[in-house]
């Protein structure tokens, strides 16, 4: 069958008709859409003032334990409640900071235990944090000195303070 050039016309243009009769009702259907379409109210929180449990006193003391051969800074509100030659407490009316370095392994602790302790990178140490709960935190360090392991019982505000600024001393015999 020969067509002639005006059949390919006519179909040409029907085909033209009908792509623009889809696309008019297509465009009406967005139309619809649009007009019912509610845009989401982003809203943005105001900061309300809030109390922190932190120190209220921005003055540092340095404590220094001879025995465990660690320092570390405190806040100079906090009192030494208890000071041993394997560790000590200090201690003030919403903080505490206690610590013993006789223990070699953690062998209980009165809490929840993680899983599996969560091992944190502070100033290129590793700290392994062994407990936490919304006040306190548990968590240990090996000396590498000495090779003993150190556990620390802290107030949540103080933990990144004692890990940022925890330094083990070599012992050093002074004779007179």
């Amino acid at each position: 069958m020969n067509y002639s050039p005006k059949t390919f016309l006519l179909l040409t243009a029907l085909i033209g008709l009908a792509l623009f009769l889809g696309g008019f009702r297509l465009g009406k259907q967005i139309e619809r859409i649009d007009k019912t379409y509610i845009p989401r109210v982003i809203t943005i929180p105001t900061l309300s003032p809030s109390f922190s449990p932190t120190p209220q006193t921005n003055k540092f003391k340095t404590y220094f334990h001879a025995s465990c051969e660690l320092s570390f800074l405190y806040p100079d509100s906090l009192h030494e409640v208890k000071n041993s030659t394997t560790g000590a407490v200090l201690e003030s009316v919403n903080t505490f900071i206690t610590f013993d370095c006789n223990k070699n392994s953690i062998s209980t602790h009165s809490g929840t235990l993680l899983p599996t302790p969560v091992i944190l990178k502070v100033n290129n140490r590793s700290f392994n944090l062994i407990s936490s709960t919304s006040t306190t935190d548990l968590w240990s360090i090996r000396n590498n000195f000495t090779g003993r392991l150190i556990t620390f019982s802290t107030s949540k505000p103080l933990t990144e303070l004692l890990m940022r600024t925890l330094e083990f001393v070599k012992k050093t015999n002074v004779t007179p």
